[in-house]
């Protein structure tokens, strides 16, 4: 299960104008985007069709502890994985840093997937 694309937002004239050091006739940058993928009961043959089309066009993949390593197979080899754990009882990557780090990388013009 897929959830809907989650565009990042960025109007040119609030990056431009935040510091004025960018001219008006600057082209806007290119905004990636963010897609959240259900990786299911951990059974990679169980993914959808949509969720494993999203992985392999994935430029940057947030990966949970408890996603499968098999699930990873679908990843372009171009793809850089970053693994966020987030397991119950251990140390885990905060939230925030993940949210953080997906609208970074989406403003950096990357797909970032994030299979859970």
């Amino acid at each position: 299960m897929t959830a809907p694309h989650l565009p990042i937002h960025a109007t040119e004239s609030a990056a431009a104008n935040t510091t004025g050091s960018t001219p008006p006739s600057a082209a806007p940058r290119a905004i990636g985007r963010c897609t959240l993928v259900g990786a299911g009961p951990g059974d990679p043959e169980l993914l959808t069709l949509k969720a494993v089309k999203a992985i392999a066009s994935a430029s940057v993949l947030l990966v949970d502890d408890l996603v499968n390593d098999a699930v990873l197979a679908y990843a372009s080899p171009t793809a850089r994985i970053v693994h966020v754990g987030k397991r119950g009882g251990c140390q885990s990557t905060p939230q925030a840093f993940i949210e953080k780090l997906m609208v970074q990388e989406a403003l950096a013009g990357e797909h970032v997937v994030r299979p859970y």
